[in-house]
């Protein structure tokens, strides 16, 4: 198994196979867990069923350390890889930042944000900038 690489992002979310995603058939969905009780813990979430790297389900992960983390479990013909991918925290900090703006600027909108281009952006823009990257089998499958 290959390492990971960028997608490429256009409205009509031609890289996708959408009809994959087991929640939502229309768009990539997101979801932004912000717990921050005793220590800053912060999660980012979302589903890739993409056309050439098969079905990816991204965590990212900030722990107010200065290194974040991207797993990735990337099935393909019912084969589960794990990507561990370690980060400068500042990616996540600026998307963070970022995505929660445009959310919050969404909140008068008809439509609910959804977030699949930044979704996709942050998920490149670690795939560039990799501090460490590691890839396993899952044996639990």
């Amino acid at each position: 198994m290959e390492k990971l690489v960028p997608i490429q992002y256009d409205e009509k979310l031609t890289e996708f196979n959408l009809e994959e995603n087991k929640n939502c058939d229309d768009r990539i969905e997101t979801l932004l867990i912000l717990h921050d009780y005793d220590w800053m813990n912060y999660k980012f979430i979302t589903i890739l069923p993409t056309k050439k790297q098969g079905y990816l389900k991204v965590e990212i992960e900030y722990f107010g350390t200065s290194t974040s983390i991207m797993k990735v479990w990337q099935t393909i013909n019912e084969k589960v890889y794990i990507h561990e991918i370690d980060f400068d925290a500042y990616i996540f900090i600026d998307f963070v930042k970022d995505y929660m703006t445009k959310h919050i600027q969404n909140w008068e909108d008809t439509y609910a944000f959804c977030g699949e281009k930044e979704a996709i952006e942050i998920f490149n823009k670690i795939l560039n900038n990799v501090k460490n990257y590691k890839l396993v089998e899952d044996s639990d499958d």
